[in-house]
């Protein structure tokens, strides 16, 4: 009896063709690590759905449109992202910046809206925040800084 309980309260976890193993933690947040070809490394990947609803076909469709895109995603964040930024006293660039840029996980906030909202997380060497990069569809729509 207890053991069906305690089951009960287990985040639950499956096996997406795409994305891997995925475990829910019971907010609606599915999340794993996926190997991203375009920088030949693994980042994590958070999906907010539902509890009981795992990724579709629609999350796994966006994701490959990403990596089919991610040299102009990349480029565009370039040109765009820290353009109304100064350079730092210490002489670091906003071109230094962007190319420090260590970009760790994806989030899919709400792919049913249009266009679709999503968040690229990065790091840099050169500053200990988290920069969280809002995306809607392939543009970035600001920026916020944690940490």
């Amino acid at each position: 009896m207890f053991g069906r309980l305690f089951k009960r309260f287990q985040p639950r976890t499956v096996q997406d063709p795409v994305f891997g193993e995925l475990t829910n933690d019971k907010h609606g947040n599915w999340s794993g690590t996926i190997a991203f070809t375009p920088l030949g490394k693994k980042i994590d990947i958070i999906i907010r759905l539902t509890p009981e609803t795992p990724p579709s076909h629609e999350h796994r469709d966006f994701y490959g449109q990403i990596v089919d895109r991610w040299p102009d995603i990349h480029e565009r964040l370039r040109g765009t992202l820290f353009e109304d930024l100064d350079d730092w006293e210490d002489g670091t660039t906003m071109d230094k910046l962007f190319e420090s840029l260590n970009f760790d996980a994806f989030s899919f906030w709400d792919l049913d809206a249009r266009p679709r909202n999503w968040e690229i997380s990065a790091t840099t060497p050169l500053d200990d925040h988290i920069f969280g990069i809002m995306m809607k569809d392939f543009d970035h729509d600001g920026f916020r800084m944690d940490g």
